[in-house]
């Protein structure tokens, strides 16, 4: 819903861009985001929408939450890459509606912030944490995925966030 990988580089930057609504034939708006995604669905087209994310993801609320040696690999790989390079990294949770934040069990949110503290203290990076921006449901499509409601917030809030050190 949000843009399509090659204009991430350009649209990232946080700054409207009046000429990226004419990029590959699609409508985007000066942020970045896809104008066809709707303000925001009836509330019935939302709990439909949120069952359906509760299926897809219910395994993965399952279990331990440790991420696994392949992925932390992966991450901290990245991380070392990117500090031998000299680039500039944080690490950035999505914000996420109340009713799919009650799908995690408490031990999964305490096993994502043991992670991430760990990171953050390994590579002294600065995380922000934005799943509480937008708790409202009028803000997302299912849950997960912003409406451009939500979208046009977060990325205010996001472009402030990134302008505070």
């Amino acid at each position: 819903y949000g843009m399509l990988l090659p204009n991430q580089a350009d649209a990232l930057r946080l700054l409207p861009l009046p000429g990226i609504r004419q990029w590959e034939g699609n409508s985007y708006d000066i942020w970045g985001w896809y104008i066809i995604v709707p303000q925001s669905e009836p509330d019935s087209v939302y709990v439909n929408h949120l069952q359906a994310a509760s299926r897809e993801f219910q395994d993965d609320f399952k279990g331990d939450f440790t991420p696994s040696r392949v992925v932390d690999q992966d991450l901290r790989g990245m991380l070392d890459l990117c500090r031998s390079a000299g680039i500039g990294v944080f690490l950035f949770r999505m914000p996420e509606a109340r009713d799919f934040q009650a799908f995690y069990p408490p031990q999964a949110n305490a096993a994502i912030a043991s992670y991430t503290e760990k990171i953050q203290s390994d590579y002294k990076v600065r995380v922000i944490d934005a799943r509480s921006w937008l708790l409202e449901r009028d803000c997302f499509i299912d849950g997960h995925h912003l409406n451009a409601t939500g979208a046009g917030l977060f990325t205010r809030r996001f472009a402030d966030e990134l302008s505070n050190p």
